[in-house]
């Protein structure tokens, strides 16, 4: 799974991750609140593979307008 190839390149080169799993396309509520939860607990950077672009996108506007200092990595998947 690419997601722990990423995690497993992190630790090689000393970067902190905490990776989270959202559970599927019917878990779009879930998905906001781990965006949500990662960046009030700091984040520099929120990879996401998101469920769904419009949302997604809406939740990385309010925050990066509230957080300079976070960035967003957003991957849509398809269905």
């Amino acid at each position: 799974m690419v997601s722990y190839d990423v995690a497993d390149r992190a630790k090689d080169i000393g970067v902190k991750m905490n990776l989270v799993d959202t559970g599927g396309y019917p878990e779009l509520t879930k998905q906001i609140s781990q965006i949500e939860d990662c960046v009030t607990s700091g984040a520099e950077l929120v990879v996401i593979g998101a469920i769904s672009s419009t949302v997604s996108t809406d939740v990385c506007r309010k925050w990066c307008g509230n957080q300079e200092n976070v960035r967003f990595l957003i991957k849509v998947e398809s269905l």
